[in-house]
């Protein structure tokens, strides 16, 4: 035999190999053969090629020494579309080979040979569209042959072939075809036969191809590492092989599948099982067999391998297949009929569905009148993928959030196979580096699953995204499933108690059946005070929503948390009125807890304490001088209050034993002003502690018909108010003499057209 060199360099790696024997199962899944037919209207083929995305196939080949066709079919489907030239590719088949393959997106990517213009020429359809432009992916001073392609889940495109006499050449392109590379070279010695091209899910391209070395013919797989290639010896060196096939499984795994050659001890099908570095697992997958053509090998998107081969049974040539489910070992071959004639150079293509895997195969058969291309389906049925779709909290688009435990409640619906082992991802993508379980954890459906710091601290009203996967008794990982939820941890909301007699009450009261008469109990009183105090056993209460995230449900008030009433529900996030305390009041403090719930089950307990008190302050001195006024002479309306040398006690009211004080204005002295009613008093703030203070501003106008107000005398009284609005029995007062009114002047800005 003819004998083959190839000069070690920087690029390549001799292997340890581990060789052991055939590896068939005892009890495997048994396959069926389906059907199988010659394509009509296709002449003079050579290495046709397939390929497949979801549920459809892709086939490409020379015709007739002149067109590149292409055909496609839905995967069980007994007929293909009419042909479709792409492209020209003239010339002897051998040297105008055509090859397909699919993009993660669907993409139909074609490269061909146009064997008189040494050129290789490109094309794609992006999946439901058409074809596009032809592109010179590479012209050749030699004499391109034997071609394959395949496409990186990246989106690079790789092209390769065997120069005649010469290592095996591949180009590639990152940008749909446009531009190219110049070409790698893979060793450096004389390749034979067609490369594969093989792609994984996380950006890995592997060439396997057969090439001379250490005096015989040898099989290589040579690694992508975004810059070039780097090679490394597979087969063992005590025989020949060629014809390698070539993939990588779901979970990264390279497998590579090639023959022994024909009527040597080393004839049969081999399988090569990457394992990383330099090392390889060789397993012999027949025994002696005489096998010709590419070995194909596929590995499907749940893990299962495909392996198919055309070899001698009887002096006549089959196809034979063999599928290991995901988890188990290659089960004994299935050998399909023969279509009546010799058969070579076969490529092969795996779908799935209806719980089976579709295998196709398109290759060359020879049956006296000429070439022609047959396909053959065969099928299995395979285990069904592991699964399990997340649904967060009963699938609410909105749930309750305990800030304590952290915790979620997920179940796991549509689930799929026997998931054993979980792993999880809030808010960003999950894979094996990245997670916030902490690697696989025990599945349980339904799980609690923790809700990390980074999510809880940054909770605003919008949905966060939990991302599960779930992985298998066999070992297979699930594709990322994902649940979105708004999560609800808290109550925003302001809350106002305070005395019902007070002025900062909303404009409009809620409406409400059986309220408490806002009235004083015999008293009398002042309709102003102090926020935290009372003279009658009621509260005034305001609550209103502050873009709480599931909106405010539901008001109650208790003494304590342990003796709530019944809940009042909400009327726009709003409530405003004023209450009876609930229970008797006391003098002096009173507990008070008011509860808001919102529409998911959050509730935040807010509590306040209102002073009871019934009893009036006293007004313990005073002067004839205590109360002084001084008109503004800017307005004589308008007087400044002076009030000094009084002593006021209160048995609640705190410091100087008054909150403010209760004014009125006459015309005419009152002999008993504490019990006038002719006197229409108003309640005042005075600020700060101090017993002596100004109150500036006051009107003589305050409480007067405005018939009533002119030149002359004005009699001002006062008295003491505590923070519950009781007034002193005690009076002070002064009298002013006003011979003219002016009124308060407004200045504004003038303003010209």
């Amino acid at each position: 035999m003819r004998r083959f060199y190839l000069v070690l360099s920087g690029l390549l790696m001799l292997s340890l190999l581990s060789v052991s024997s055939p590896v068939f199962a005892q009890n495997p899944p048994v396959p069926n053969f389906a059907f199988q037919f010659e394509i009509p209207g296709i002449s003079e083929p050579k290495f046709p090629s397939v390929a497949g995305f979801d549920r459809q196939i892709h086939v490409v080949t020379n015709s007739g020494r002149r067109d590149l066709v292409y055909l496609t079919k839905q995967d069980t489907a007994q007929v293909f579309s009419p042909l479709q030239v792409i492209g020209r590719a003239q010339g002897t088949p051998d040297y105008s080979p055509g090859a397909v393959a699919t993009g993660v997106d669907g993409t139909v990517h074609v490269a061909w040979i146009n064997g008189p213009e040494r050129t290789i020429y490109y094309t794609q359809k992006p999946l439901g569209g058409v074809f596009g432009p032809i592109r010179t992916a590479y012209v050749s001073r030699i004499f391109p042959a034997n071609l394959h392609m395949n496409v990186a889940s990246d989106g690079g495109i790789f092209i390769g072939w065997r120069e005649v006499d010469a290592p095996i050449h591949v180009v590639r392109s990152g940008d749909n075809g446009i531009n190219w590379s110049s070409a790698y070279r893979l060793g450096a010695s004389t390749a034979l036969g067609a490369p594969t091209i093989a792609r994984g899910l996380q950006g890995q391209i592997a060439v396997a191809y057969a090439a001379g070395f250490a005096d015989g013919l040898r099989i290589f797989a040579a690694f992508w590492n975004g810059n070039g290639f780097d090679a490394q010896l597979v087969s063992p060196f005590d025989g020949d092989y060629a014809d390698p096939g070539a993939t990588f499984a779901p979970d990264g795994q390279l497998y590579l599948l090639w023959r022994g050659i024909e009527n040597s001890p080393n004839s049969g099908i081999w399988l090569g099982t990457y394992q990383g570095g330099t090392q390889w697992q060789i397993n012999r997958l027949t025994d002696r067999v005489n096998s010709i053509s590419i070995s194909n090998i596929f590995a499907d998107t749940r893990g299962n391998l495909h392996a198919a081969w055309i070899a001698d049974f009887n002096r006549t040539q089959h196809l034979f297949y063999s599928i290991r489910p995901r988890g188990g070992v290659f089960g004994n071959p299935l050998m399909v009929p023969s279509p009546g004639g010799s058969i070579f150079n076969g490529r092969i293509a795996t779908t799935l569905g209806d719980g089976q895997a579709f295998t196709h195969t398109v290759h060359e058969v020879f049956g006296g009148s000429g070439l022609a291309v047959n396909y053959a389906l065969v099928s299995a049925n395979i285990a069904q993928d592991v699964n399990a779709s997340p649904v967060i909290e009963g699938g609410a688009p909105i749930a309750r959030f305990d800030t304590t435990s952290k915790l979620v409640q997920v179940r796991f619906d549509n689930i799929q196979g026997t998931p054993v082992e979980m792993r999880w991802r809030w808010d960003a993508s999950l894979d094996a580096a990245n997670d916030d379980s902490g690697g696989w954890q025990p599945f349980a459906n339904p799980a609690l699953i923790e809700v990390p710091e980074r999510i809880i601290n940054a909770l605003a009203c919008a949905p966060v995204t939990l991302y599960t996967q779930v992985r298998g008794d066999d070992g297979s990982v699930s594709p990322v499933q994902s649940d979105e939820i708004i999560l609800d941890g808290a109550i925003d909301a302001s809350v106002y108690v305070g005395n019902p007699y007070g002025g900062n009450k909303a404009p409009i009261f809620t409406a409400l059946s059986g309220l408490p008469t806002l009235a004083d109990d015999g008293r009398g009183g002042a309709s102003k005070g102090h926020p935290a105090y009372t003279r009658a056993p009621l509260v005034y209460l305001e609550l209103r929503g502050l873009n709480d995230c599931s909106q405010l449900h539901s008001v109650a008030i208790g003494r304590d948390a342990n003796s709530l009433g019944a809940p009042t529900e909400l009327t726009n996030e709003r409530f405003a009125n004023v209450v009876a305390y609930p229970g008797t009041m006391s003098q002096g403090a009173n507990a008070l807890v008011v509860r808001v719930t919102d529409k998911v089950g959050n509730l935040l307990d807010y509590p306040a304490t209102m002073f009871y008190d019934t009893v009036k302050p006293v007004l313990a001195s005073s002067t004839a001088e205590s109360l002084t006024a001084t008109v503004d002479l800017s307005a004589t309306i308008v007087t400044s209050l002076t009030v000094r040398d009084v002593a006021v006690t209160d048995n609640l009211y705190p410091g100087r034993g008054f909150w403010g004080v209760w004014v009125a204005n006459s015309r005419t002295p009152v002999a008993s002003p504490a019990t006038s009613s002719a006197l229409n008093w108003i309640p005042i703030e005075v600020p700060g502690g101090a017993s002596n203070f100004d109150v500036p501003g006051w009107s003589l106008a305050n409480g007067l018909e405005v018939s009533a107000v002119s030149p002359g005398d004005y009699y001002i009284y006062l008295r003491f108010l505590d923070g519950a609005g009781n007034a002193t029995d005690g009076v002070i007062s002064t009298m002013i003499t006003v011979e003219t009114i002016t009124q308060p002047k407004v200045h504004l800005p003038l303003i010209r057209r």
